[in-house]
């Protein structure tokens, strides 16, 4: 999958199913395939925007400042058909960029108002972190692979806000990088659509088993590692209006959204889990975690190409082609 800094290839994760014709560019390509939808439902679309208007957006969603005096009075005398397209390739090389891209995500990932703020409130680790796979024009799924790995210094600060929280990460996880909500099915099967608590309880059964570490020291020099143990389900007891007290449920095994239960061996009868500590983690005999990092990247998910597509498409067109952006629904 190609890397983030090129905007229309995140635009062909919604019309990969097409043939594209290898002599015309991918933008032709969209741009066709917007205009005979505009004709289809008979609309006209907005006028052609100015340069000034254009150059004032571009610099916002791309670098996040306005452009300077000499950006601008360079821009607007610029006689060159192309200069569009030219200034849109510069400023994706600009390292503004980069730093930018990261500040959006990490409004997507944490929010204003992270998990576990304890741990959370500062993650300038992760921010760099992520500037630096956009720096680098990292694939979108690649960096989704090693955040979700959490083995490189900085990416493991997602997970960091789940801490113990194996309900609050499947939700996450699902929201953004599937474009589901599931936070209703984990009291009750979901009234309006497909899922089930089963199917809930099954996506956290993917993060029951993560460990974080730890070194101890004060805010601003505390360095996490995320660990994962060989055993530990989710339990789950039914609906929450029927629940009992002191009736704690049985195990639910790890289960794709919207797929199969995964396979995995069987824990040996009377296995201890060893100690975790940050300098000390040791590998699980199986790894859910790896399993489900597979899973969500795949090129065959149903849920991650669209989920993409449609977030991306809403930060620079200002509204997805699905609204909310990560509530695509399981049509």
């Amino acid at each position: 999958m190609p890397g983030p800094r090129t905007f229309s290839v995140l635009i062909l994760l919604l019309v990969s199913s097409m043939t594209i014709a290898q002599d015309r560019p991918l933008r032709q390509v969209i741009d066709a395939e917007i205009k005979a939808g505009w004709q289809k439902e008979k609309l006209t679309s907005a006028p052609r925007s100015s340069d000034s208007v254009f150059l004032r957006r571009v610099f916002l969603d791309l670098v996040g400042v306005i452009p300077s005096y000499e950006e601008t009075t360079a821009f607007l005398k610029d006689s060159d058909p192309q200069k569009r397209s030219k200034l849109i390739d510069r400023l994706l090389a600009d390292p503004r960029y980069a730093t930018q891209q990261a500040h959006a995500w990490d409004m997507v990932l944490f929010g204003r108002h992270p998990q576990n703020i304890f741990d959370t409130r500062k993650h300038d680790s992760f921010t760099k972190w992520m500037a630096t796979q956009f720096a680098k024009n990292e694939p979108y799924d690649r960096i989704v692979q090693k955040m979700l790995s959490a083995e490189e210094e900085g990416s493991e600060m997602f997970y960091v806000q789940y801490r113990n929280a194996p309900e609050e990460a499947a939700t996450a996880v699902s929201r953004v990088f599937l474009g589901t909500q599931l936070q209703c099915a984990r009291c009750h099967d979901h009234p309006f659509e497909q899922w089930t608590q089963k199917d809930f309880f099954g996506m956290a059964g993917f993060f029951v088993r993560l460990v974080v570490t730890d070194n101890g020291a004060g805010e601003g020099k505390r360095k996490f590692k995320i660990g994962e143990k060989s055993s530990g389900d989710v339990l789950f007891a039914g609906s929450v209006k029927d629940l009992k007290p002191g009736q704690k449920g049985d195990p639910v095994k790890p289960k794709f959204l919207g797929g199969a239960e995964l396979k995995e061996p069987v824990v040996p009868k009377g296995f201890k889990e060893p100690k975790f500590t940050i300098k000390d983690l040791p590998k699980p005999a199986f790894s859910r975690k790896e399993k489900l990092v597979a899973w969500i990247t795949a090129k065959e998910n149903p849920y991650f190409a669209r989920a993409l597509a449609n977030r991306i498409w809403s930060q620079f067109m200002g509204r997805g082609f699905v609204h909310p952006v990560d509530d695509l629904g399981s049509e």
